[in-house]
């Protein structure tokens, strides 16, 4: 007989590390102490929901599937307001390029709403 208790414990504590990257990522706006629990928070309730059809997901084979829609379902549609707008873009010194590049591409990022980025991060929307 299954331990679908042990599994579903098993397969939480594997994954609850890159599902809350994952929502971190998609929920960002650029305060990294306040876009935290928004992603936690989201990870627990895509896991709740995964254990509440763990026997059909385990049997699929498909539980982080499960947990990935899970956490897409009900995303904002517009991006969140940060209460500032973004500094202004200075041009790179020459030993500093990559660190400027980084901050644009995240400023940019955080731009977006997170239905938005679900594109950027699944090139194959089915993976998600």
């Amino acid at each position: 007989m299954r331990d679908f208790d042990g599994e579903f414990r098993e397969f939480s504590a594997a994954f609850v590390e890159p599902l809350t990257r994952l929502g971190y990522l998609l929920l960002a706006t650029g305060d990294p102490q306040r876009d935290a629990e928004p992603a936690r928070e989201r990870t627990f309730r895509a896991l709740a929901r995964v254990r509440r059809h763990w026997r059909d997901a385990a049997a699929a084979g498909s539980p982080e599937a499960v947990a990935v829609e899970a956490l897409l379902t009900r995303l904002p549609q517009k991006a969140v307001e940060t209460g500032s707008s973004p500094a202004p873009i200075r041009l790179p010194r020459e030993e500093d390029e990559d660190d400027v590049l980084l901050d644009a591409a995240w400023r940019a990022w955080t731009t977006l709403a997170p239905r938005e980025r679900v594109p950027l991060l699944f090139a194959d929307i089915a993976v998600a």
